[in-house]
């Protein structure tokens, strides 16, 4: 069973992570394994890609993932942290609110604002 938000995420919940992640590699990528696990559950597990894995030093099976979900985790209670001196869920939601553009309304889960980043920094950045 999974928490309700990436900041709540802890090692604990990494085993069923792993387990459905290694069950979806079975029949398909890493990267379609990883889109699966986040439309499941879009508030906690952040989507990653070859590039994206690459960049943070993880293989892409089961167990770099769960070791990227950790680090996106501790990443997303630094920012909140940061910015609200708090890392509960609630801490979360004002900065997805923040985050959000206003016209779309329902706010941006962190770990998809996390996922945007990872896109537009890492796998769509300009090469040198």
């Amino acid at each position: 069973m999974l928490p309700l938000h990436l900041v709540e995420l802890d090692p604990s919940h990494l085993e069923f992570v792993r387990t459905v992640f290694s069950r979806l590699l079975q029949d398909c990528g890493g990267t379609t394994a990883a889109k699966t696990l986040s439309a499941l559950a879009p508030r906690v597990l952040v989507i990653w890609d070859g590039p994206i894995a690459y960049h943070y030093g993880f293989a892409q099976h089961a167990s770099g993932y769960c070791k990227f979900i950790r680090l996106m985790a501790g990443v997303a209670r630094s920012i909140c942290q940061k910015h609200t001196g708090r890392t509960d869920r609630s801490a979360a939601e004002e900065i997805e609110k923040e985050a959000t553009p206003p016209e779309r309304g329902t706010p941006l889960p962190l770990a998809k604002l996390l996922d945007e980043w990872n896109w537009v920094h890492i796998t769509n950045a300009p090469s040198s």
